[in-house]
């Protein structure tokens, strides 16, 4: 049996390893940020992050829980994606659990710039003053007339919905953040699209989230990576993004 001591010094040599590794990732992830300049490749890669968050969660086994998983590569993801690129970030986070939120997707290597409603961070994303915005989810029903005015938006500017966050389903959290961005979304394989309508469709259209008695649009959840609706004649419909569905948390 091994000494204390000896455990201890086991312990040393393995972080002295981990760090070595973290080193030669973020190396290669400049490397990766210069073949995307050549390539004219996206900086945010929310659907190969997901991907990633993904594989490690379900390969992991107790006694480390999914959970810590997920926060410590998200914090990995940050810092590298902020070595290529050093991201900005504008966030309507009405309370204090969704500051959480935005902290774990963001890491500590990106600085928040928080604003007081939903539509001033739209207007940041759009006007380019900020790579990401982050704003309360569509179904946490804090601003059903913003998401209409979303639509609106988005058809126009092009901002799309890129991701859903925390991606890892946890109990008892009934929160998350929408990150919005000036980009196409990336199909992971396993994903949900987010449209908005306006007019009747029948009951078993899909998922519905009505925004209001006084917004035009409605919202539709449909299974898989998608950018045509199918829908009746006279309804009009907008494709406001895609996202990685949640990640089991077993």
């Amino acid at each position: 049996m091994k000494t204390l001591e000896e455990l201890r010094k086991e312990i040393d040599q393995i972080d002295e390893e981990l760090h070595n590794l973290l080193v030669r990732r973020i190396e290669i992830g400049q490397e990766v940020a210069k073949a995307k300049k050549l390539n004219s490749g996206f900086n945010l890669r929310p659907g190969r992050e997901a991907q990633i968050l993904k594989r490690l969660v379900l390969r992991n086994t107790p006694p480390l829980s999914a959970t810590s998983i997920y926060r410590i590569w998200r914090e990995i993801l940050s810092a590298n994606l902020n070595q290529q690129t050093p991201i900005k970030s504008a966030a309507y986070l009405p309370e204090r659990y969704y500051y959480t939120i935005a902290k774990d997707y963001s890491g500590s290597s990106s600085k928040i710039s928080e604003f007081a409603s939903s539509r001033e961070v739209l207007d940041q994303v759009t006007n380019g003053l900020a790579h990401i915005g982050m704003v309360p989810g569509f179904w946490d029903g804090t601003d059903g007339e913003w998401w209409s005015d979303f639509a609106e938006s988005s058809r126009k500017s092009g901002v799309k919905v890129v991701s859903i966050v925390p991606m890892i389903k946890s109990e008892g959290v009934t929160r998350s953040l929408a990150i919005i961005a000036k980009q196409k979304p990336e199909e992971t394989g396993d994903d949900t699209s987010l449209f908005a309508i306006k007019g009747e469709v029948d009951k078993n259209f899909g998922c519905v989230i009505k925004l209001g008695p006084h917004c035009l649009w409605k919202l539709v959840l449909v299974d898989g990576y998608e950018e045509i609706l199918q829908v009746p004649e006279g309804v009009e419909y907008i494709c406001l993004g895609n996202f990685a569905n949640l990640i089991p948390n077993s």
